[in-house]
């Protein structure tokens, strides 16, 4: 499947749920038999459940692929990445989650005296690279069970790590933010690890497009009032939904 047309399909499905096969051809201007091609191999990834003409994400959501989700609104996730290291100094300890946007911070990661602490193996491999020669960041991986979809450790394990130590910033991502339910992510133990984070640092930063504005996922990680800062774009469609959480206390950073 081409990568801007499956970009432009899962976009539209965090949206809306659903999406026909008339709609996606006069979406991504191919025909219904591309469409219908498309469709066939998302399903076939477990992305997408299909009904009768056209396809909608599943009532209980499992976690999409690292790989996938890695190329959604890459640009955008980029410049929230950006926003969230301004805040960084010297010396500084961050707890960094598995996320796709939070991924984006091993390049943009200032060259100062910092320790990240993270559960993501590409995170951690991705920040040893970016590094080359240069002492900085120190990184620190949590222990856990390999949850070997998005290459993340999970578990009682992770848990346990992370008490053992305290940061300045926790800076993650996650499936869905919305003023009512606070913060959510598409799995157990993603969002119980995720949860551990912001009981052991200071300051909890969230990096979500316009996409998980307003919306829930599957598993609760905590209610607004425990995020000191959300990190988001501006588009139309989250207006609202921004005000909202703005509207309960949280501060926002739109970019």
């Amino acid at each position: 499947m081409n990568r801007s047309r499956r970009e432009a399909v899962l976009r539209h499905l965090h949206l809306f749920g659903e999406l026909s096969v008339e709609e996606a051809a006069s979406l991504l201007r191919v025909s219904g038999i591309t469409v219908r091609r498309d469709f066939r191999a998302l399903a076939e990834q477990g992305i997408v459940q299909r009904h009768r003409g056209g396809i909608r994400l599943p009532e209980v959501r499992s976690t999409v692929p690292f790989s996938m989700r890695e190329i959604e609104n890459p640009s955008i996730k980029a410049r929230l990445a950006r926003e969230a290291v301004k805040r960084l100094q010297p010396n500084d300890v961050i707890l960094i989650d598995g996320g796709t946007t939070t991924f984006h911070l091993h390049a943009l990661l200032p060259r100062i005296p910092l320790k990240v602490i993270t559960n993501s193996l590409p995170l951690s491999v991705a920040l040893a690279e970016s590094r080359g020669n240069v002492a900085w960041p120190e990184i620190h991986l949590t222990g856990g069970v390999l949850y070997q979809q998005d290459g993340l450790l999970v578990g009682p394990g992770a848990r346990r790590s992370l008490r053992e130590y305290h940061a300045r910033w926790a800076f993650l991502s996650v499936g869905g933010i919305e003023a009512d339910s606070g913060t959510s992510n598409t799995t157990e133990l993603v969002a119980d690890v995720e949860a551990e984070m912001i009981r052991q640092s200071d300051t909890v930063v969230v990096l979500a497009d316009h996409t998980k504005i307003g919306r829930k996922a599957l598993c609760r990680v905590c209610a607004l009032e425990d995020i000191d800062l959300l990190i988001t774009d501006r588009h139309p469609d989250s207006e609202q939904a921004v005000q909202a959480i703005r509207d309960s206390g949280t501060m926002v950073e739109l970019v």
